[in-house]
Order: C-alpha cells, then structure tokens, then sequence
C-alpha cells in the first residue's frame, strides 16, 4: 500500500470514530495491505495510528484482537510519552475485556503501577497523569469499591479545579465519573438523584461547548441527565427523553448504538408510566435496528454496559401483558432472541 493511499484510508477513519462509529473506522483499517504498511513503518506515527486502530477494536467488541494489537505496539521503540499512552489504553481495554471482576482488578492495577512510575518521574506529563489517575480511582471503583473511588475523584476535582492548563476533555471525564460514582454510593433519595442529574446537565453543558452539541458524548450526558431526573420526577423525566430522542434522530443514523438505546430509555419509561401505545410504537421502530447494533452494545457508555438492554425487556413485558399487546409481546419476544442469538 503506497503512503498516500493508507493516509487517505486514516483520515477516513479518524472521521468515523468521532462519531463514535468504532466499527466501521476498525472495519476500514482491518485490511492485510495496510497492517503490513503499519508492520514496516518505523515512523512513531505508525504507532499512534496502531494505537487508535486497537481502540476502535477495542469499543466495537474485538478486545481479544485490540490486546494483542496493544502487545505489538509495546514491542516497538518510541518516546516514553507513546509508550505510557499506549500502556493506559491497554489498561483500559484490558478492564473492558470481561464482565467478570478479574480484569476489572488488573486494570485498577496497571493504572496504580503507570501511576507509580510517573509520579516517581519529574518530567512526566501532567496531562497523562492526571488521565491516569482519574483512571485508576474509576476502576478502584469497578472492581468493587466505589466509595474509594469516590473519594479519589473528589481528591483530584479538588487537586486540579484551579489548573488553567488541564486537559478539558479529562476533565469532563472526570465529571462523569463522579457523577456514575455517586449514584453507586449507596441507596440515593430523590433528592440526591436530582443533585446527580444536576451533574449531569452540567457535564452536556460543557460538552455541548467544547464538543458540539451534536457530539454523541453530549448526548450520553444528556442521557444520563434523564435517567435521574426520572427517578426523581417521571412525568418530566419521559418528556425529557422524547426531547433527547427527537435530537438524536437529527444528527445519529439508523442503528447507531446510542439512537438505540436512548430509544428503548423512551420505551421503558413509558411503560413505567403506563402510556403503552408510546412503548409498542419504540419497540416496533428498532426491531431491525437493534439487529445492526448488537456487536457493539458493550460500545454504548464508558463503563462498558449502558444498563443492557435485555434487563429493560422484563418491565416493557408487564406493561404490554397488562395491556392483552399480544402482538407487541411477540414483537419483545423476537427482541430478546435477536439480542441473545445474534440471528
């Protein structure tokens, strides 16, 4: 593959995966010629390019091919800066790997070992470290712990509010985590799930600025803004996610893993609600879709599981039994073995 071809091939990937379409730029790049291109570069770039295509793996469901692409990597010579980005990303993915708590404690450890090196470094960057750090207190609360976890995020919120040069989008992350952290603490009241949408109808605010407000991760803020605002008021919580979802429908295609699952949100609050033509209306619009997006609904948060759609299935069901929704009931029924199945 000449350079100017594989270039080509790179920013049309890049292009994909701001749009969280992770499959589709891996899908672009998997290809023998441009792996091999990759293989006999010697260029330090060939190593970011590597790096992001292990990523795309990574949230389109390949964590397998991703960690053996991250391993490749690591073989390579390039600046301390690379390596240690690359070590973080591998940390990451390797948490994602597996619902189990196993990789879950190894990556809470491979952060806590990067975070050693580099804070025993005085020309580490602040930025990464500040990344990994933020890192390692989420997975502190994965694999288990997540008042510990909430404890270091508020620690560092406090370490860093007053930096002007930090890194905007870590930051943000950050707000994420310690809203997700927060409503993990313990049984919240209504009260405390209205403090927790309030975070994050600040987190979409600042996404929305330095994002766009077509950025899916400003919809996921969004979205997450709904699912607590609720639990505290449903009537307002339902009204909220026909907003979202109207959004979605504008800027997201057909089976984009989010449009989905901010579809089903609309379904299942819905039937929580009672308002049955609204749910049936939701199920019958994504049967097809939900086909497409099945490989990637691990894709749909950060945290590697959005709240699985099959666990939503169970509440629409009772809402549509109650309702005699035979056909409906079928409709769900045909969901739940596309999902389990994958036919």
């Amino acid at each position: 593959m000449d350079e100017a071809l594989a270039v080509a091939l790179i920013t049309v990937a890049r292009s994909l995966a701001e749009d969280h379409r992770y499959g589709d730029a891996a899908k672009l790049l998997e290809r023998n010629d441009f792996i091999d291109f990759l293989r006999a570069s010697d260029h330090e770039d060939a190593s970011e390019v590597g790096n992001q295509l292990a990523w795309w793996l990574a949230w389109s469901g390949h964590y397998g091919d991703a960690l053996s692409l991250y391993d490749r990597l690591l073989t390579r010579a390039m600046s301390t800066p690379r390596r240690r980005q690359i070590q973080a990303r591998r940390a990451h993915v390797l948490g994602m790997s597996s619902a189990d708590g196993a990789t879950s404690r190894l990556a809470r450890d491979a952060f806590a070992e990067l975070a050693e090196e580099m804070a025993s470094d005085r020309s580490a960057d602040e930025r990464l470290e500040f990344s990994v750090l933020r890192q390692h207190a989420r997975w502190v609360g994965t694999s288990g712990d997540p008042g510990q976890a909430l404890r270091l995020l508020q620690q560092l919120e406090e370490d860093w509010a007053a930096k002007a040069d930090r890194n905007e989008r870590e930051w943000m992350l950050l707000q994420s985590n310690l809203a997700y952290f927060l409503s993990r603490s313990g049984n919240a009241s209504v009260e405390e799930y209205e403090g927790i949408a309030v975070r994050y109808r600040r987190l979409a605010e600042m996404r929305e600025r330095v994002l766009g407000a077509t950025d899916p991760d400003t919809l996921d803020a969004r979205r997450n803004a709904v699912w607590f605002s609720f639990w505290s008021e449903p009537v307002r919580g339902l009204m909220n996610a026909r907003e979202l979802e109207t959004d979605a429908l504008k800027i997201l295609p057909a089976g984009h893993p989010y449009l989905i699952a901010i579809m089903l949100d609309v379904a299942v609050f819905a039937a929580r609600g009672s308002q049955v033509s609204i749910a049936q209306e939701h199920l019958a619009r994504i049967r097809q879709d939900l086909r497409s997006c099945r490989d990637q609904a691990s894709a749909l948060s950060e945290y590697g599981d959005a709240q699985p759609v099959e666990s939503r299935f169970e509440e629409i069901r009772e809402c549509l039994r109650l309702a005699d929704a035979e056909t409906d009931l079928a409709v769900l029924d045909e969901l739940g073995r596309i999902l389990t199945s994958g036919q």
